[in-house]
């Protein structure tokens, strides 16, 4: 519950500040996943993006990676 709220906590400024910011290009942003495999955000045009940085040994990273995957496994497509 303490990580919802903070999530909420960090998120809800982005929220309100999405109405001028609507329809505006985000800025260029490339990465390179664990596979080695180049992403870059271009490629997602039209879709909802989901960017989380974590480390992969913390308990906590680890229990929100499972609840992301359920999201993708749910939204994807």
């Amino acid at each position: 519950m303490r990580h919802l709220l903070l999530l909420l906590a960090l998120t809800a400024p982005a929220l309100f500040a999405a109405g001028e910011l609507s329809h505006r290009r985000a800025p260029g942003f490339s990465i390179v996943d664990a596979a080695q495999q180049q992403h870059d955000l271009a490629d997602f045009r039209g879709k909802f993006v989901v960017i989380e940085f974590m480390q992969t040994k913390c308990p906590h990273c680890v229990k929100f990676a499972e609840i992301l995957e359920k999201v993708v496994i749910k939204y994807r497509g």
